[in-house]
């Protein structure tokens, strides 16, 4: 019978999740990772052996769900008995996370889409516009717009004074007038993969505006060596349409996963 030990934090399953991540066919999920690091980390034991872990969300979503190979063949029966001791009854699971969504889809008959996912780039020239379009790097000043636009890009005005302290957003004005700003941000230390965000001002939304930006911040993480990827709810069809202009390509969901035994 399997243990699931709660443990302080991420630092106790770091090598267990370094091998989760090195295994994962496509970058994490910086929406996900942000859950993950205010969540509740198990390890998986039996027998005063380490099998793998699980990571908790608010709720007791489901975020991770890791074994060891040699593990895998008992993975259906600790699956079950995770969602039974721990009683979990949702799960978040990335599409390209492919040994949690087998049990995801073992214990549930009603899954949704609730974020597109995008890894891929065709190449697209930037949008060309009358007024010549300008960049700067984000200050103090700019939080109280950022605040009044926010909607779409951040969930909280914490978040954007969080973006704004540490430089992580590029300013686009034409002209005197603010147009949008551009976010970049890591998703894991020492990986390469920047998660990149856009928001426009409404005053200038539906002018191919979103599409310059986020073609811009792709050529900008180029220029830093960096691997752009991003990601919107499935319900943002603007955002989702924006970023498709802009040459990223979705082959991959967060899906969720109500469970049951």
């Amino acid at each position: 019978m399997p243990v699931f030990l709660p443990v302080s934090g991420l630092a106790d399953i770091e090598k267990l999740r370094a091998a989760y991540l090195d295994g994962l066919r496509q970058p994490q999920e910086l929406y996900v990772e942000k859950k993950v690091r205010s969540g509740s980390c198990y390890l998986i034991q039996a027998s005063d052996e380490n099998m793998g872990y699980a990571v908790l969300g608010q709720d007791s979503m489901l975020l991770e769900y890791y074994l060891l190979d040699q593990h895998i063949p008992q993975g259906e029966h600790y699956f079950e008995q995770l969602l039974r001791q721990l009683d979990v009854r949702l799960a978040w699971c990335k599409s390209f996370d492919h040994l949690f969504l087998k049990y995801c889809l073992r214990f549930s008959n009603r899954p949704r889409v609730h974020g597109t996912l995008f890894r891929d780039v065709i190449e697209r020239p930037l949008p060309s516009f009358e007024l010549e379009i300008n960049t700067r790097p984000v200050e103090e000043t700019d939080a109280t717009l950022i605040k009044a636009c926010r909607e779409g890009m951040y969930e909280s005005e914490e978040e954007v004074d969080e973006d704004v302290s540490n430089k992580r957003l590029l300013v686009f004005s034409s002209g005197s007038e603010t147009i949008g700003w551009g976010s970049f941000q890591r998703v894991l230390a020492e990986r390469p993969d920047f998660d990149i965000g856009l928001l426009v001002h409404p005053d200038h939304r539906r002018k191919g505006y979103g599409t310059y930006i986020a073609i811009f911040m792709r050529r900008y993480c180029y220029q830093n060596n960096w691997r752009p990827i991003c990601g919107c709810k499935r319900e943002n069809t603007a955002s989702r349409r924006t970023l498709e202009k802009a040459g990223f390509v979705s082959k991959y969901d967060l899906i969720e996963f109500p469970l049951s035994l």
